[in-house]
């Protein structure tokens, strides 16, 4: 998928930004790495949580393991939607501008649901069947972990939004 973000399309107004603005030297500036640290702290927090609740309903292991399979590869198609523009909240963004990113992401999805719902695949992973309920607890703790990288985002750019005014 990583391959994919070579193909995004420029930012809106790149080419009138200044090279020493845009730390053109530096490839991880300050707000990079406190980017990086957040989300870190903050995705990490959540699934740790995640795991320990399911830890505390007392679910097999296959089904725990199936769980967080399905948590951490949720969180990472996610992941790469709001990593395509630093500086836009994701909703703002051409999610169809990037073919490869699309067809990354399609994989991903498709290999996802082949893990899930293919019986020898399935075996092969060692997971097991989840019911729609599960499936959407899921996706709903990945739509809190986007937001949380939204906020994020928001938190440690507004200062270069700022310099900007």
């Amino acid at each position: 998928m990583n391959f994919a973000f070579a193909f995004e399309p420029a930012e809106p107004g790149l080419m009138h930004r200044s090279p020493r603005e845009s730390a053109a030297r530096i490839v991880v500036t300050r707000e990079m790495r406190w980017l990086i640290a957040l989300i870190a702290a903050a995705t990490g927090a959540l699934l740790l949580a995640l795991y320990f609740l399911f830890l505390r309903l007392d679910l097999p292991e296959a089904r725990l393991r199936t769980l967080m399979f399905v948590a951490l590869s949720i969180d990472s198609i996610f992941f790469s939607f709001s990593l395509k523009n630093l500086h836009e909240p994701v909703w703002r963004l051409n999610l169809f501008s990037n073919r490869y990113l699309l067809a990354a992401l399609a994989s991903s999805i498709t290999l996802l649901l082949a893990a899930l719902f293919v019986p020898p695949v399935r075996t092969l992973l060692s997971l097991v069947p989840l019911g729609v309920p599960e499936l959407l607890f899921l996706l709903s703790v990945g739509l809190v972990n986007l937001a949380i990288i939204e906020a994020g985002k928001w938190l440690v750019f507004r200062r270069v939004r700022r310099q900007k005014k």
